[in-house]
């Protein structure tokens, strides 16, 4: 007898699982076998036997879908009325009741109203289970768990009324896409049918994304805890208990199965707890008293598995079968069925569903933490289960059988059939063990590129984006290419030579207008010269005797000449035969030189400023009759200016003395005025001036740390740039010009010259690389030249797609491009500021009467832009082209506005609630939209003007219906979505009319059917409230801007992050939109009460050239 063979302790499991297994294959041959024969000298024993095939018997009921006691049974014809509640219709029927939507006749109110069946009013046990579920649900306040408002009895229907949810299941929304969302309160609906004929999610589709499942998780997760927390066990959760409403929310419903503090011991042996799929260990084997909080956990953990994988977690069975999986059998790891589950995830999961509960987390707030650290991208506490582990815990359960198996490997090892599998399985491992360590070798390069990005080390760009291309070599993402997105936005320098065998260290540096010879000037103990060395060949090309050490080196425009000089010489060398020609010798000092535009003329100090005439090598004239320690010397870009600063001994002058060029005709000195005596005097005056090569921009610092800048011709101050701590010693632009470098004796520094920002601290040097006097040069391919002990060349990373247009001291709140993609127009500081895109110039500027948030649109020609304002109580449209006023009337004050497709009417939301339509030609209204419940915030017309949205603050204290939709030939109000809690900042429809895009104070951006309102996708991501969105010209991308200083863009087919820009002021984000042709990406912005203060600034990247530097890299963020 069975007993007899196994003498085992009955509390411990592996014995009662063995001999579970023994009774269920004796039975299966056919012999007679009874519990209490197979376990007669174990009373105990028997009993628990008894309970587990108890409920196995019921699973065989439930598998084959003949469980008479709880088949639903036709009821009688749907009721008019039940007590208080009208009837409206059936939304489903379970196997004790059937659920209506119904009407309360004195609230107005729909709800989900669940009726016992009739014939099932009649059993005491079922009246009880009914209403324990209404009691339990009612306890349960929560925003997860699906709140019960009303029971009772009338008409002999006994009843209760739950809130009526707008969504679906998880089973529906999951498993069978293709259906319509049904509306229900609760649901009885077991998943009892085997799963083969389960759908599934690749059926239907593409799987859940693994944030979004983690989400719903974190919701379910949460709404357990708090359940657990009052003593309630769900014991049946399962997707088709988790119902998702059209908002994104999850809730938790059903719980009719339910075990409460005062129901411990409701259950009897072999009663029916659970749903068979998505049973814990403890409840298959029928153990009542081992559940607990932790059983719901399992059972969550299942339903993850399931909408992660797509597939059920054990595989087609008979009920016996399936029984012994859900004890004994291990599930195959998700990531084995999903490459894209994150590792996290998968850890997460699979703690929740582990055989043994004290294996599990200890409650449902454990889970939902770790769900929380996974989506935030932070450390989870699950730790995988190593082969080791899994050995040991299978050990733990099959003793008898892992025993046996140690015996027979042992035994089979000698025999050549055994030793061929033996291989295989090994050979498989080495391939998954591979597999897994590819894996895990992209994730850490992935992480490692992360990391790097973040430091400040030069070259850190480069050695960023070489990780993220070889961890998209082994496992392409698409978070690579939104990383990859973030690196290319780092302004870097990357150390590309180190020139060697220069025999002295470097005090000045030039490149030749080709940018392939770098002049330098080498001192030291030995002989001075002037190394030119080939960056083709990396090495010097041609050693030039001087007459002293060097303190200044520049090429002729032409690259034929070389000129420097030394303390007592100004020298000119023939660049390619080295012939040296001495201009003068006297009293020159730490001074600079400057050719004239043709080159034909050279000018510098030497006992005062001087011309010489370099066809001649004679001196032409002397501009200045004055000895100087220090002088500067610069011909602007243009040509046109020359200009010096000169400091002596005896007197240190804040100016900048100028000339026009080529006649030398003295023009007005520009004057420091704002310069502390003190720091003059240190310093020497002005101790560097540099010049654009594209324009005629000069720029000259002075003792107090700070470069000023200036329009060398009209003598215009242009801004101050500020952020040295020492005395800026040299400067150079970029090639073209909007760019400085400057550099003091401790780090080199990158400003926007435009904008007067700096835009990165480059290099921070070694204090072994200083000299007295460091030099900078810049060449025209983007090389950067330093010098000290050494010279170094560097290659100078600057993000070329991003650009900042402009800067404003306001916020700007609103951005348009006009459709044709001439025009681009912005609200700042009271004026309506218009650019010519295609020219990228500011046309002009229209000076408005008040400086309140506006609200601006183009009509659909392009040739208009009507402007409204909430300090303005006057509707204008102006040309564009012109800036002229084209019409103007009174009106409320606005908050929003859009024009019609055929430009002759305008829809205005004004601040006094009510959004009205007013032709253009007779200023009167035609028409109104009515129904929304607070001030409206933004507005969208559909591309053929039949539909009007409009996102809203509610201020009807429920917070909930922020976005509305119209009928725009009737005025009716004909949707109203609880899109964003309290307020919607954004709207905005896809180029074909079939969605709509909203943003709101939630952080989230949400995409909506526009034909029927239901939810397409949330898009999370953004930390601050989201304020405006935008799609492409085809509806493929969507961008979102928010006030964390972000802009994202989302691939609108899958819901799927493709990239993340980042605004360049660092000030918050307001506005959004694309230009005609897709090409750019424009933002506008500005400082929020709440948010860090930055100056507003409108912003364009050039998703072309993006795309492009991507693509080179093989990480495109249009297609994965």
């Amino acid at each position: 007898m069975a007993a007899d063979r196994f003498k085992i302790d009955p509390s411990c499991d592996n014995g009662y699982w063995s001999i579970v297994a023994e009774f269920i294959d004796r039975r299966d041959r056919g012999e007679p076998v009874d519990p209490a024969d197979f376990a007669k000298d174990d009373p105990a024993l028997a009993r628990r036997l008894r309970d587990c095939l108890a409920g196995m018997g019921w699973l065989e009921q439930a598998l084959s879908g003949s469980d008479s006691e709880t088949a639903p049974v036709t009821d009688r014809q749907m009721p008019q009325a039940i007590g208080e509640y009208s009837i409206i219709r059936e939304l489903g029927r379970g196997g004790m009741g059937v659920v209506y939507e119904a009407v309360h006749q004195g609230l107005g109110r729909r709800v989900a109203l669940k009726v016992l069946f009739d014939t099932a009013v009649q059993s005491r046990s079922a009246r009880e289970r009914f209403l324990r579920e209404a009691r339990t649900a009612a306890s349960l306040h929560h925003t997860n768990i699906v709140p019960v408002f009303d029971a009772g009895t009338a008409d002999g229907h006994l009843y209760f009324a739950m809130q009526l949810i707008d969504g679906r299941s998880l089973e529906e929304w999951a498993f069978n896409r293709d259906e319509p969302p049904g509306q229900s309160g609760a649901t009885d609906k077991d998943c009892t049918q085997p799963a083969s004929r389960l759908p599934s999610v690749r059926d239907a589709g593409t799987l859940l994304e693994p944030q979004q499942v983690a989400r719903l998780g974190l919701q379910a997760a949460e709404a357990l805890a708090y359940a657990h927390a009052r003593g309630v066990i769900h014991r049946d959760v399962k997707p088709s208990n988790l119902i998702l409403d059209c908002s994104g929310t999850l809730w938790v419903a059903d719980f009719g199965l339910a075990r409460r503090p005062e129901d411990a011991a409701v259950t009897s042996s072999g009663a029916r707890v659970g749903t068979p799929r998505y049973m814990s260990p403890e409840q298959a084997t029928a153990q009542w008293e081992a559940m607990d909080a932790r059983t719901d956990i399992y059972s969550l953990g299942v339903t993850l598995y399931e909408l992660l994988t797509g597939r059920a977690l054990f595989s087609d069975s008979t009920p016996q079968q399936l029984l012994l999986q859900i004890i004994r059998s291990e599930p195959q790891r998700p990531r084995r069925l999903n490459r894209r589950i994150p590792r996290d995830l998968e850890t997460i999961v699979l703690k929740a569903m582990a055989k043994r509960p004290v294996d599990r987390y200890r409650s449902a707030q454990e889970l939902a933490e770790d769900l929380r650290r996974f989506l935030a991208h932070e450390p989870v506490r699950a730790r995988r289960i190593g082969p080791v582990g899994r050995l040991a815990r299978w050990c733990r359960r099959e003793p008898v059988v892992a025993t046996v198996s140690l015996v027979a490997l042992a035994t089979l090892t000698a025999v050549v059939s055994a030793y061929q599998v033996h291989l295989k399985t090994q050979r498989d491992a080495a391939v998954q063990a591979t597999e897994d360590a590819r894996q895990s070798l992209a994730d850490a390069l992935f992480e490692r590129a992360r990391a790097v990005r973040a430091t400040q080390e030069t070259g850190r760009r480069r050695l960023a984006i070489d990780l993220l291309m070889q961890s998209a070599a082994i496992r392409p993402r698409g978070e690579l290419s939104v990383e990859a997105v973030r690196t290319l936005e780092v302004f870097d320098v990357q150390c590309t030579s180190v020139l060697e065998e220069l025999g002295g260290p470097v005090a000045a540096v030039a490149f030749d207008p080709s940018s392939r010879r770098v002049a330098v000037g080498v001192g030291g103990r030995g002989q001075p010269v002037v190394a030119v060395w080939d960056r083709a060949t990396a090495s010097i090309a041609l050693r030039l005797t001087t007459p002293g050490e060097i303190n200044f080196v520049a090429f002729s425009p032409d690259g034929r000449r070389l000129a420097g000089t030394t303390d007592r010489h100004v020298c000119v060398w023939d660049s390619s035969a080295g012939a040296l020609h001495v201009l003068a010798a006297g009293h020159v000092g730490l001074s600079t030189l400057a050719f004239s535009p043709d080159g034909s003329r050279l000018f510098g100090f030497a006992d005062g400023l001087c011309v010489w005439d370099l066809s001649g090598g004679k001196l032409e004239s002397r501009l200045l009759d004055v000895a100087t320690e220090m002088g500067q010397v610069v011909v602007t870009g243009d040509g046109r200016t020359l200009a010096a600063a000169v400091a002596t001994q005896a007197e240190s002058r804040a100016e900048i003395l100028r000339w026009s060029l080529p006649d030398l005709r003295p023009l007005e000195p520009l004057r420091v005025r704002d310069v502390r005596p003190d720091a003059l005097a240190e310093a020497m005056g002005i101790l560097s001036l540099a010049a654009s090569p594209a324009d005629n921009v000069i720029a000259a610092s002075c003792g107090d740390s700070r470069i000023r800048l200036w329009d060398a011709q009209t003598g215009k101050p242009l801004g101050v740039l500020e952020g040295h701590h020492a005395p800026p010693i040299s400067m150079a632009f970029t090639h073209q010009g909007d760019m400085l470098v400057s550099t003091d004796r401790f780090e080199v520094k990158l400003w926007d010259v435009r904008d007067g920002v700096e835009l990165a601290t480059l290099i921070r040097p070694r204090s072994s690389e200083m000299v007295a006097t460091p030099a900078l040069a810049a060449s025209r391919d983007g090389c950067l030249a330093t010098t000290g002990d050494l010279c170094r060349l560097w290659d100078l990373a600057i993000p070329e797609f991003h650009r900042v247009l402009a800067r404003q001291r306001d916020r700007i709140d609103s951005i348009a491009v006009s459709p044709d993609g001439r025009w681009l127009a912005w609200m700042a500081e009271g004026r309506l500021r218009v650019w010519d895109w295609p020219d990228k110039q500011m046309r002009h500027e229209v000076p408005m009467s008040s400086r309140g948030e506006a609200a601006m649109t183009f009509t659909r020609d392009g040739r208009h832009i009507a402007l409204v304002g909430t300090a303005t109580s006057r509707i204008q449209v102006f040309e564009a082209a012109t800036g002229r006023l084209y019409a103007e009337w009174p009106a409320e004050a606005a908050t929003a506005i859009v024009a019609s497709p055929d430009g002759r009417e305008l829809v205005v939301a004004h601040s006094d609630g009510v959004i009205r339509r007013w032709n253009v030609a007779t200023a009167q209204v035609t028409g109104a939209f009515v129904g929304h419940l607070g001030p409206v915030t933004s507005l969208a017309l559909s591309p053929g003007g039949e539909w009007l949205a409009a996102g809203i603050q509610d201020t009807s204290g429920a917070g909930e219906r922020t976005l509305f939709v119209w009928e725009t030939s009737s005025g009716k109000l004909v949707r109203s979505l609880a899109a964003h809690p309290g307020v919607a900042f954004g709207v905005a429809f896809s180029p074909d009319g079939r969605r709509i895009a909203s943003c709101g104070g939630d952080q989230a951006v949400k995409l909506w059917n526009a034909a029927d309102g239901q939810l397409i996708a949330a898009l999370t991501g953004h930390s601050q409230p989201v304020r405006g969105v935008a799609f492409n010209s085809d509806g493929s991308l969507l961008a979102s801007c928010s006030l964390d200083g972000l802009v994202r863009i989302w691939d609108t087919a899958h819901g799927a992050l493709r990239a993340e820009l980042i605004s360049q002021p660092g000030g918050s984000l307001s506005a959004i939109a694309f230009s005609s042709d897709d090409r750019w990406l424009l933002s506008a912005g500005g400082p929020f009460r709440w948010t860090h203060e930055g100056p507003g600034a409108v912003e364009a990247w050039d998703l072309s050239r993006l795309q492009q530097d991507l693509a080179q890299l093989g990480l495109g963020f249009v297609k994965e």
